[in-house]
């Protein structure tokens, strides 16, 4: 597998993949977006670092809508939008899941993510 490419800005800088530091509330050039909202990106793009651009706020509670991308993956796991602190606190107790990022980094949640796109792509 060749060796992704690193995205350029329209100004010619590369793209950094906490899209520049911008606020979520704007519309931000982020890396991956579709992966981000679990959806397996297309055979075009697989392995290819694309820079999109995405609207995050409707995706966390209020309180985290200014917050960067950087700054949300150490933001509470209740800070994404419809997880309330019940379930975080589930999260937390039974796979110590505390932060977005921990979520994002799970085995788990990967392990499952990975069998959902084997099942949808194929093998």
């Amino acid at each position: 597998m060749a060796h992704p490419t690193p995205a350029r800005r329209p100004d010619g800088a590369a793209a950094r993949p906490d899209g520049d530091r911008a606020a979520l509330g704007d519309v931000s050039p982020i890396w991956n977006t579709d992966a981000a909202l679990g959806i397996p990106p297309s055979r075009e793009t697989w392995g290819v670092l694309v820079p999109v651009t995405a609207n995050l706020a409707k995706l966390v509670d209020k309180d985290y809508q200014d917050k960067t991308v950087a700054e949300l993956v150490d933001a509470p796991v209740a800070a994404l939008a419809g997880i309330s602190e019940r379930a975080a606190t589930h999260l937390k107790e039974a796979l110590g899941i505390k932060t977005i990022g921990d979520l994002g980094r799970s085995q788990y949640f990967q392990t499952a993510s990975a069998i959902v796109h084997l099942a949808t792509h194929g093998e």
